[in-house]
């Protein structure tokens, strides 16, 4: 986007370099976690009229770099630097010494040349409207599409929720354009109607961009007073008041929980009370899960990354998630009600705040649950920033946090695992403890969350082992006795799912047999 007289459009811009793996002397203007979004290009490649500071741990006064130290380009190793060609693909900063893995890098400078990706919320509207309704020649798939759903994972799913809040699911002949949505991994909405946007940031991790907006209120669906930002609202605003509101189910992990303040989706802003749930609404927590998912065709998690403690959780909701999209078709076509919701409550104690969380007590397990849950914030961002829309360009850079939500957590049982949700074929039968959360590891932030990365613990072999160890937790032979014992218990788990609308018969028994594949692979049964 340009001004009206032809020249640059300016504005400042905040950018974040973290979670690096490994040292590097140059990084993207938005690097390590982010770097699926293109840098904005700076105004001027003059650092004093920027600032870069560093600090290991999200809420950390920020260190400033002196602006000798680091430049725009690409350098090496000896801070020799090259300047970034006129529109490169990317854009670069280089800095004395490198960037280190143990340090969030943050840039505020000025920048020039914002795209206008609200758009994408329109052509996405008038591209599925045509392709559904339109009758003319040009159409390649005219009379072929009856009906219209959309699913979204992590930053498309709240994309989705984003395009539906934003009051896009009426097409330009005020008809309906998805009649149904899965908003998966995604318990916020995603700045993108905003002077300056980068689609591949996420909103609000508690140790990546957590002042990047996005999270701001409304979560709910249905209207909710929100008294810290003022305002009044749900999701469903705009396509209840034009005829339009498709059927959604929303699914999420547990790391939403501890990551995304999924809580706010569901509760008041003081944790005291469920809100309720509009009917075209389901809400399905696949517990004890992480933000991506874990590949089926592996028997156990890979080794631990450099960056966290733990290993990977090992939970995985493929066929379940199966059935939920095949559900949403029936609802849809026929008008066949799913399963109903499942998910944590306040009311009945499987929602709560942190410090009541009953984590067992591991062997060499990070007990300091209250740092794992992230904060949600209210911020000022400049009398330009729509809060409420997520709209507008921010003026204000970092922003001003003015109080913070009170987030909750779902409780536990004995084994660390989540009470309420949907629960898998191994969590039904579990050979460890499954979190939506891992911690950072040394050299890395050490404390922080490792953002979207959950936690699989194994439990010990034996009861003697776990005695040894001081693991309260029952081991595998005093539950399951032998891998007999354990096929047993997952065949049962199968059925059950079945029966609960969250397997597909058909899957079953490829559920089965990855469940038993896991057990096999995992060195565990004595």
């Amino acid at each position: 986007a340009q001004a009206s007289d032809g020249s640059s459009i300016t504005g400042l811009v905040r950018s974040e370099i973290s979670m690096l793996t490994a040292p590097v002397p140059y990084s993207p203007i938005v690097g390590g976690f982010s770097t699926s979004s293109r840098g904005y290009a700076p105004a001027s490649l003059d650092t004093t009229q920027a600032t870069l500071t560093q600090r290991v741990h999200e809420q950390d006064p920020r260190e400033p770099i002196a602006s000798s130290d680091w430049a725009y380009g690409t350098c090496d190793a000896n801070f020799n630097v090259t300047p970034d060609p006129a529109n490169p693909s990317q854009y670069h900063v280089c800095k004395r010494g490198g960037f280190d893995t143990n340090h969030i890098y943050e840039l505020i400078y000025t920048a020039k040349d914002p795209l206008v990706l609200g758009l994408g919320f329109a052509g996405t509207r008038d591209l599925v409207a045509y392709l559904h309704n339109s009758s003319d020649g040009s159409n390649p798939v005219a009379g072929v599409i009856q009906h219209t759903l959309v699913h979204g994972t992590s930053q498309s799913g709240r994309y989705v929720r984003t395009f539906l809040d934003l009051g896009f699911n009426q097409d330009e002949d005020r008809g309906l354009v998805f009649e149904g949505m899965n908003p998966h991994i995604s318990s916020a909405r995603i700045a993108l109607n905003i002077r300056f946007g980068q689609p591949g940031r996420v909103a609000g991790l508690q140790h990546t961009e957590h002042e990047y907006p996005g999270a701001e209120s409304p979560m709910t669906w249905g209207d909710y007073d929100d008294p810290l930002a003022k305002a009044k609202g749900g999701l469903l605003d705009k396509c209840r008041a034009t005829s339009t509101c498709p059927k959604i189910l929303q699914t999420v992990t547990d790391t939403e929980y501890w990551q995304s303040a999924m809580s706010s989706d569901t509760t008041d802003d003081i944790g005291a009370r469920d809100l309720p749930i509009p009917s075209l609404v389901r809400i399905y927590h696949l517990a004890s899960t992480q933000h991506g998912g874990f590949s089926p065709m592996a028997a156990m998690p890979p080794a631990a990354t450099p960056v966290c403690e733990q290993l990977p959780n090992a939970n995985s909701y493929t066929y379940n998630m199966r059935a939920i999209l095949i559900a949403l078709e029936s609802w849809v076509l026929d008008d066949t009600s799913p399963p109903a919701s499942r998910y944590a409550h306040i009311a009945d104690g499987t929602l709560v705040r942190p410090e009541q969380v009953g984590f067992p007590q591991i062997p060499k397990v990070d007990e300091e649950l209250g740092v794992l849950l992230n904060r949600r914030s209210l911020y000022y961002r400049g009398p330009t920033f729509d809060t409420f829309n997520v709209s507008g360009y921010q003026s204000v850079e970092p922003p001003i946090r003015i109080a913070d939500y009170t987030v909750l957590a779902p409780q536990v049982d004995a084994d660390g695992n989540d009470l309420d949700g949907v629960h898998s074929i191994t969590l039904q039968a579990p050979l460890g403890t499954y979190t939506g959360w891992n911690t950072r590891a040394s050299g890395f932030g050490q404390g922080d969350a490792c953002d979207l990365t959950g936690s699989f613990i194994p439990f010990a072999r034996t009861g003697a082992d776990r005695q040894t160890s001081g693991d309260p937790r029952l081991s595998i032979a005093e539950r399951y006795g032998d891998t007999a014992g354990y096929n047993a218990a997952v065949t049962e788990a199968a059925t059950r799912l079945v029966t609960g609308g969250f397997l597909l018969p058909n899957d079953a028994g490829a559920a089965i047999a990855q469940a038993e594949a896991q057990a096999t692979g995992s060195g565990l049964f004595p």
